[in-house]
């Protein structure tokens, strides 16, 4: 349905003839109808997804400050400790397709970087946040 500019009413009730009183009522009744129509509209918020990272420790490197992570993202109700198998499922389908079975995949870094955003959310609703690894700061949490 379109959407026209009320300012625009009169002229066209005028343009087609009807009487000034009859304007005014119809222009009334199409005011009320569009209150109550803001007033029945409620604001649907979308459920926050939830963050999260997955360490990459290839060379045993988790005591050093050299590591690199991959983040991802899953719906509120979802569970975190479900997303390695998840992506594992996601990467078994991509591997069982044409261009899977020419270059498998081997890795989650290449997960990552290879299999389609759909795969993902075919199979737990894991959204990838990056594609490239990222590096992580070690801290100790003081300032």
């Amino acid at each position: 349905m379109s959407k026209i500019d009320i300012s625009a009413l009169p002229d066209i009730l005028t343009e087609e003839g009807v009487e000034p009183q009859t304007q005014t009522k119809i222009l009334e009744h199409i005011q009320k109808l569009i209150e109550e129509e803001k007033e029945n509209k409620e604001r649907v918020t979308r459920p926050k997804a939830q963050l999260g990272v997955i360490l990459i420790d290839e060379n045993n490197e988790l005591k050093n400050d050299n590591i690199g992570a991959l983040i991802y993202e899953i719906p509120a109700d979802g569970k975190h400790d479900d997303v390695l198998s998840n992506i594992r499922k996601s990467v078994t389908e991509f591997n069982n397709t044409k261009k899977g079975q020419k270059s498998p995949i081997k890795s989650f870094t290449e997960a990552f970087q290879v299999v389609k955003p759909k795969i993902f959310k075919n199979n737990g609703g894991v959204k990838k946040r990056t594609k490239e690894i990222t590096r992580c700061l070690v801290s100790n949490n003081k300032v």
